[in-house]
């Protein structure tokens, strides 16, 4: 069985002009044989991807 789960760290990005906060998804999964992988991360955009292949 691949274990999936999700977490999220927040980054400071320059957006027309101005720092801002931004929340970054990263996903991680542990294959079969107990490596640990960060398969992606991006924004809501890819949040919205995660959830589709989980669910």
């Amino acid at each position: 069985m691949i274990r999936l789960w999700r977490d999220a760290t927040c980054v400071k990005l320059r957006k027309n002009g101005r720092v801002v906060s931004v929340a970054v998804i990263i996903a991680c999964a542990v294959s079969p044989d107990g490596r640990r992988e960060i398969i992606g991360m991006g924004e809501e955009k890819f949040t919205r991807w995660l959830n589709e292949v989980v669910h």
